[in-house]
């Protein structure tokens, strides 16, 4: 999903301010960094375009398995567990498939695309049925293969992408569901973690050394998710001509990938933490002591500091016990000249 915000400097007379804000992020569960049959589910966003991250909590979603079925128009219907509740649920299979099917550009939708891969399936009893209805009376749920974390597909579609291969099943979770057809059934969600990586979020993610205590941490109706996320970054010039006023808005050559995802990271971190756990590092210091802000932005005459963190969808709600839970994040501060 893809954010991008007017700009509001808030300081009168900036000369010069580093803004930078998410231009796309992806939730991940825990569990499917370490899960063999979702390794498919990464692409070169998880691996290459994130450099920054964070590790968040909320309520389990979970599936109730007999309760899926497949209707009319390629969608499936049927209930989850969130927190005690019992919520109904309804997502597009097709809809799911042809996003990621990468030849989105060469059809005018899904419904096309559907159509197409269903036209493989010739069987002359059913000449007379559209795609959807051939699709709904060739397509159910997997009872035994399902699980509450899990539902396995077998989906005529995805058997027709694989050459007819009838064995093949489409596997999706609760999470990916609700973040592409913003099921609006979360509970709060919490920032426990920020950080960054210099080469692969998705490696330094897999790999990471608070997952034990976090993990630990969790209660039993809880489970840990991680947010990739890909940062756009700007440089905000003020020029006093007289009277008149000049801004513009231009890009930083010299800040490197690195020193943009260090300053965000520490920039969040400030904004989301008052005390030292999973994060302990920065929360205590000064924002321009931070050695990224000292020698990146005030030694090179940057005056101001803004990371902006407004996401779409069921997962743009958020916060910590400093923040409070709420859709829009902003940290602003002044940069003191040294």
């Amino acid at each position: 999903m893809k954010f991008t915000s007017p700009i509001d400097l808030g300081n009168p007379n900036p000369e010069r301010a580093f803004v930078s804000y998410i231009r796309e992020f992806q939730p991940v569960a825990k569990d499917t960094l370490y899960s063999a049959p979702d390794k498919n589910v990464f692409s070169d966003f998880h691996r290459k375009k994130s450099t920054v991250y964070m590790i968040a909590k909320t309520k389990k979603m979970s599936f109730v398995i007999d309760s899926f079925r497949v209707i009319d128009d390629f969608c499936i219907l049927g209930k989850v567990l969130v927190g005690g509740r019992t919520e109904d649920v309804m997502f597009n299979i097709a809809k799911l498939l042809f996003e990621k099917s990468g030849v989105t550009h060469k059809y005018d939708g899904w419904r096309s695309w559907a159509d197409r891969v269903m036209s493989a399936w010739a069987i002359k009893e059913e000449s007379h049925l559209s795609s959807s209805q051939k699709y709904r009376r060739g397509s159910r749920i997997d009872l035994d293969l399902s699980n509450e974390t899990r539902l396995y597909i077998e989906c005529m579609l995805y058997q027709s992408i694989g050459n007819g291969n009838t064995s093949r099943r489409v596997i999706v979770q609760p999470l990916d569901l609700a973040h592409m057809f913003d099921w609006y059934l979360l509970d709060d969600i919490e920032i426990l973690y920020v950080g960054k990586s210099k080469s692969s979020v998705l490696n330094r993610a897999i790999n990471h050394n608070k997952w034990g205590e976090i993990t630990t941490d969790l209660k039993s109706d809880e489970f840990a998710f991680v947010y990739f996320m890909d940062i756009e970054q700007s440089s905000i010039m003020k020029e006093s001509l007289g009277p008149i006023s000049l801004i513009t808005n231009t890009t930083d050559d010299e800040l490197d990938r690195d020193s943009i995802a260090l300053i965000t990271e520490a920039a969040l971190i400030k904004h989301f933490f008052s005390e030292e756990k999973y994060n302990r590092e920065i929360v205590s210091q000064d924002i321009i002591a931070v050695k990224s802000v000292r020698e990146k932005l005030i030694e090179r005459g940057y005056t101001a500091l803004r990371v902006d963190l407004i996401l779409e969808g069921v997962f743009g709600v958020f916060g910590t016990k400093k923040t409070g839970i709420t859709r829009s994040h902003i940290f602003q501060v002044p940069l003191k000249q040294l």
